[in-house]
């Protein structure tokens, strides 16, 4: 064998695992801005106002949890915000929350909610 064509050979190599490694980086740096693009407008929402009490006597007693509003603190809008609760041991409800639909709730923005859910601890 030709010792030039073995170094041209060598040389091929190389150049070849170099390119694939910077490839490997180039997609790896992709990954992570697309990463960071979808970070950047997600939305973030925080139920605010929210509290606890009994209600009812004897047998109806049970506690409420109630929620005042909901905001959207992330930077991307909230599309179809859909709340709804309903948690059952053995056909009996434990938690239950009356459904609500928000079609878009903006950034910085608050809806008022007036939720309730209703914990029936003697049915766990």
């Amino acid at each position: 064998m030709d010792p030039a064509m073995s170094q041209a050979t060598i040389a091929a190599l190389w150049s070849a695992v170099a390119a694939s490694f910077s490839a490997l980086a180039a997609l790896v740096a992709m990954l992570i801005q697309h990463r960071n693009l979808l970070e950047s407008v997600r939305p973030e929402l925080v139920l605010v106002g929210w509290g606890r009490l009994p209600r009812g006597n004897g047998d109806a007693a049970h506690e409420v949890v109630t929620i005042k509003s909901i905001k959207n603190v992330g930077r991307g809008a909230a599309l179809h915000v859909h709340l709804d609760s309903m948690y059952m041991i053995d056909n009996r409800p434990v938690a239950v929350l009356s459904t609500k639909r928000l079609s878009i709730l903006a950034p910085n923005e608050s809806v008022e909610l007036g939720g309730e859910i209703s914990l029936w601890w003697q049915n766990a």
